[in-house]
């Protein structure tokens, strides 16, 4: 081919191009012009994220009297009322909100009435300074802004509910204060009663996140030898040590190690001592009796206060349940102090052990009673050994915690045998009569007593994992003089 039919061909081909380039061109105008012919769309028509309910019951509530300014009411019913000065009472409640993501367009607070008014309350904003156990009259603190809600006219038994939605925007802890104007009282459940508990419900926009985990594993929190005297004593301190763990865990379990209301465990210590302190989570307390309950014939008031739960009867005050992965028991030694026999092979404390823990299916064991069977306490020491028979079943059937008061302060013990050799097998032993008594001094160190203090009233709070268990005494002052974490044996 020669020169001139090559560039006829050449010219041809760039002619395609440039017609299927300016093809394209067109096209992609005619896209852009349309698109800015569309109408926009607008708020309205555009999909709005869902909105999600959260339902919260209360960490704290309780009621003040202005009649009895001094008087705590912990976990009694929640009241309004204005009688004139000196005759007025209003409610209290706290919740913790957690797993709000999205925006908060509502919240309410809901009550159920149980009798009438025709003019309820009001409700304002209050500091989180108070607490359940310890919130009085004199010492409740002072509402913050004004009026949130105002409601009138309330029938018997039915739900009110408060709007606050000024006053919740998003995850933390809130307080409300309730008073009224008309004398006209009204009363409401409270988060202790079985049904019908105080509510925050929200409702937000956007997504949801469920509260972060608090934990899966159980939470067991408690003392012994606990009330010598009832509100502002050191037994009312330590109770405000277990109500924050409760906030904290409010699944948690307490235990008692025994000598619960001094000096005599009577009707009037129980009643006066330890109900209005310790009392005040009677409901969710696996108790145990000391020596100071048999002061009285057969611990009667003892069992006559806790009822069902010190387990009365041919059990004798012994009993067993489970929390997670363990298994706990509950030793009635109170008497023993004075019968050394009632805790010997053959006895009945011993004979339902035996028998509880050939029927246990669980591998972690935990035990708590009353007399400590290894102690540096200066009044008994090492001299319990009334305790050896059960300690020596504890540890044929692999138990990793004893639990133990009489000795007025706190001792850790690294595991071991119960001829006092170290194993690491072997039973670690918590000494926590620290619950309100008077502490007491040192005598001679026990063999393999890891951590001492009798300066501190306190608690000992137990996180009990599948493979492990966490420990922490906490202190009254807000110090926490021991704790740890180790695998089970």
């Amino acid at each position: 081919m020669n020169d001139s039919g090559l560039h006829w061909r050449d010219a041809r081909h760039a002619g395609q191009i440039a017609h299927f380039v300016t093809i394209i061109i067109s096209l992609a105008v005619g896209v852009i012009i349309l698109v800015a012919l569309l109408p926009a769309e607008s708020d309205a028509a555009r999909p709005k994220p869902p909105s999600q309910t959260l339902t919260f019951t209360p960490v704290a509530d309780t009621r003040v009297e202005e009649s009895t300014p001094t008087k705590n009411y912990g976990p009694e019913y929640l009241e309004t009322h204005n009688g004139g000065v000196g005759n007025r009472s209003e409610t209290y409640l706290k919740f913790d909100v957690s797993g709000v993501s999205g925006t908060v367009t509502g919240a309410k607070v809901r009550l159920f009435a149980t009798d009438s008014t025709v003019d309820g309350p009001s409700i304002w904003a209050a500091p989180n300074t108070w607490t359940e156990g310890g919130i009085t009259w004199n010492n409740k603190p002072q509402r913050s802004g004004g009026i949130a809600d105002d409601e009138g006219n309330i029938p018997s038994n039915s739900w009110v509910e408060f709007n606050v939605t000024p006053l919740v925007s998003g995850n933390g802890t809130y307080s409300f204060n309730l008073a009224q104007s008309s004398a006209d009282g009204v009363t409401f459940y409270q988060k202790e009663y079985f049904t019908n508990k105080p509510q925050l419900v929200l409702t937000t926009s956007g997504t949801t996140s469920p509260p972060p985990p608090s934990g899966t594993a159980p939470v067991l929190v408690g003392a012994g030898d606990i009330a010598t005297g009832g509100l502002g004593s050191d037994a009312d301190k330590t109770a405000q040590l277990v109500e924050q763990v409760i906030q904290q865990r409010p699944e948690t379990a307490v235990f008692t190690a025994g000598d619960n209301a001094y000096p005599d465990g009577s009707v009037s210590d129980f009643q006066n001592k330890y109900h209005p302190t310790w009392g005040r989570f009677k409901s969710r307390t696996n108790p145990t009796a000391g020596n100071h309950e048999y002061h009285q014939a057969g611990a009667k008031p003892y069992f006559d206060y806790f009822g069902a739960a010190a387990r009365p009867g041919a059990s004798n005050g012994n009993y067993s349940y489970e929390l997670g992965s363990w298994h706990i028991i509950a030793l009635n030694s109170g008497n023993c102090s004075y019968v050394a026999s009632n805790c010997a092979a053959g006895s009945t404390m011993i004979k339902w052990l035996e028998a509880d823990l050939a029927a246990n299916n669980k591998s972690n064991v935990l035990a708590y009673m009353h007399h400590p069977l290894f102690s540096s306490d200066s009044q008994y020491g090492d001299s319990q050994t009334f305790m050896r028979t059960a300690w020596e079943r504890l540890y044929t059937e692999g138990a990793d915690i004893v639990i133990a008061g009489h000795a007025h302060d706190y001792e850790r013990f690294a595991p071991q045998t119960p001829s006092h050799a170290a194993s690491p097998s072997g039973i670690r032993e918590f000494v926590v009569g620290t619950g309100g008594t008077s502490l007491r001094g040192w005598g001679k160190i026990s063999a393999n007593s890891q951590v001492r203090d009798n300066t501190h009233h306190g608690v000992l709070k137990l996180t009990l994992r599948d493979d492990g268990y966490d420990w922490q005494f906490l202190a009254v002052g807000g110090s926490v003089p021991d704790s740890g974490s180790t695998p089970v044996n």
